[in-house]
């Protein structure tokens, strides 16, 4: 018989999500934004799509030629087109999108589109 990992005295399973919040693996998304953007359960984004589609700084502006971008914008754009995948896909679990975005560092091959296919687990029909 297997065993699940246990934490603490008290026998309680870890958290998947809770342990990659605090391991930094995941970022959370203000609730309230995440609601705006039309979801209705708690969003976070891996470490790797929020540094590559989100995370802006002020030389990332400057690089870009002005403050035309700030995160909470990019972020915006991720829940929305993600919220608008979701809808699409009612019936499935996780869906893909794509996402062109002005990358926050520049890219080696300055002709490669800037688009980035993100994949999203969305609670939904398919997981009562």
């Amino acid at each position: 018989m297997s065993r699940r990992p246990t934490t603490g005295t008290a026998g309680v399973p870890p958290d998947p999500r809770a342990q990659m919040m605090a391991d930094g693996r995941l970022v959370a998304v203000e609730a309230s934004l995440a609601a705006e953007a039309g979801f209705s359960v708690p969003v976070a984004l891996t470490r790797a799509v929020y540094d590559d589609c989100v995370s802006w700084s002020d030389d990332d502006a400057e690089r870009t030629g002005g403050g035309l971008q700030d995160e909470t914008g990019r972020l915006w754009d991720v829940l929305w087109m993600a919220a608008q995948a979701a809808r699409r896909a009612r019936q499935q679990s996780r869906v893909t999108f794509e996402l062109c975005r002005v990358p926050p560092r520049p890219r080696p091959d300055p002709d490669r589109r800037p688009g980035r296919r993100l994949r999203a687990a969305v609670p939904g029909a398919a997981d009562r």
